[in-house]
């Protein structure tokens, strides 16, 4: 039987023969190259088969053998692969064997280079294969990236969405920017070695915020304005068609820089109220009251100077320690009517607030008049700023505050289940 540990190939005419194990590549003179690429479709294609058997060794020659007249002028094996699978007579299950080729190697930074080359191969079978193999692979993909034409980025970031089978969204072209430092490359980069291929709308924040994005919207990059305004956009909760739509208005002739937040606040706007109108209807109204150990002192109100970024709460909700009281409220009736939110009753303001989806509760002294008296001990009306409630991602709405006697207040809205 073979040695323990041996390789073996599959000889087509002679069947599986012993090699021992991998053989080593140490030049891109080797003879194999020449295979890869040669004119004769079966040698070709029987050189493809055994690629799986060799690896380059940690010390390969960067200069090929003078003396090899057919062998291309290649620098690096890697590069020698790489180019092989690239070329025009090289199949897309071919290619594809080069990128199962590359994350078997041994030099990290190297075989990470080949793997990005490979995911902008015009195969789509070599560029997907190739970005499975970089997904969750913790490889230093961001040194690759950078080393990569500012144009090839934004293909290159295509491609781990068609690995997903999802068509790329608009935000990639945000990837090309002619930026020597562009913090999109290192954070998009360390969310796929980490296994996470960003969805749309968590591109706002990596670039931080609005004002940053509104910069990039100029007439002189048309594309790249398109996916400045759709990253704001699916952060908000809207979809590439208004990303179209608001971007077309924003490059209307006269209008100038100082006019894109208005005009992009006013769509944001209409954005939360169209999300929070697809989720109407009847909700339970709840009244957590908290003893205050937290020491609370920030506000989840309109006083809170804050930028939108993408996210649908100013802030992550903190430990309001335990529970004094809790107060049913009881059944509201959640509304959109022309520009804004209502109970469908006076007695209770609401609002939409620009900075991000939430519902604003004006007043908080308004709870009194839905908990007939029952609340009345509270010092709301002594809160001299409003509550805004936000959702969560099992569609529950929160919002919190402290008091002014050192109490905290958490209001809950939470969908009444409909009657069977």
């Amino acid at each position: 039987g073979p040695p323990e540990g041996a390789a073996a190939a599959t000889n087509p005419e002679s069947g599986p023969v012993d090699l021992g194990g991998p053989i080593e590549i140490v030049s891109a003179s080797h003879s194999l190259f020449r295979a890869l690429e040669s004119g004769d479709s079966r040698t070709r294609t029987l050189a493809w088969h055994v690629l799986r058997h060799f690896i380059i060794a940690d010390q390969a020659q960067e200069d090929p053998d003078p003396d090899a007249r057919d062998t291309p002028r290649l620098s690096d094996p890697y590069d020698a692969v790489v180019d092989a699978a690239l070329s025009r007579s090289t199949s897309s299950m071919q290619a594809s064997e080069a990128a199962e080729f590359m994350a078997q190697q041994p030099d990290l930074q190297r075989s990470t280079l080949a793997l990005v080359r490979l995911a902008l191969s015009r195969s789509t079978e070599a560029s997907v294969r190739a970005a499975q193999m970089l997904i969750g692979s913790q490889r230093p993909i961001g040194i690759a990236l950078e080393q990569l034409p500012y144009d090839d980025r934004q293909p290159f970031a295509a491609a781990f969405y068609r690995a997903l089978g999802e068509q790329p969204p608009l935000v990639t072209a945000l990837m090309r920017q002619h930026e020597q430092d562009n913090p999109l490359v290192a954070w998009f980069a360390r969310q796929v070695a980490f296994g996470i291929v960003p969805p749309p709308d968590q591109w706002a924040q990596s670039l931080g915020g609005e004002h940053q994005l509104l910069d990039l919207v100029s007439d002189q990059d048309k594309s790249l304005a398109l996916a400045a305004v759709a990253a704001l956009v699916f952060a908000a909760g809207g979809d590439a068609d208004q990303a179209r739509s608001i971007t077309d208005k924003m490059l209307a002739a006269g209008v100038g820089r100082a006019d894109l937040l208005a005009i992009w606040q006013e769509h944001r706007r209409e954005i939360a109220l169209r999300r929070i109108k697809k989720v109407a209807g009847r909700y339970e109204l709840v009244l957590h009251v908290y003893k205050g150990e937290a020491g609370l002192r920030m506000p989840a109100g309109p006083e809170m100077d804050f930028e939108f970024d993408g996210r649908n709460a100013p802030r992550p909700r903190p430990d309001l320690g335990p529970i004094e009281n809790t107060y049913h409220l009881g059944t509201v009736n959640l509304q959109v009517k022309a520009d804004t939110v209502t109970f469908g009753t006076p007695s209770v303001e609401l609002s939409v607030p620009e900075e991000f989806l939430a519902v604003r509760f004006e007043n908080l002294s308004d709870l009194n008049k839905l908990a007939a008296g029952e609340v009345d001990k509270l010092p709301l009306d002594e809160v001299r700023r409003g509550l805004d409630i936000v959702p969560d991602e099992s569609g529950v709405w929160r919002g919190w505050t402290d008091l002014p006697d050192g109490r905290a207040i958490e209001l809950v809205m939470k969908r009444k289940p409909k009657k069977k």
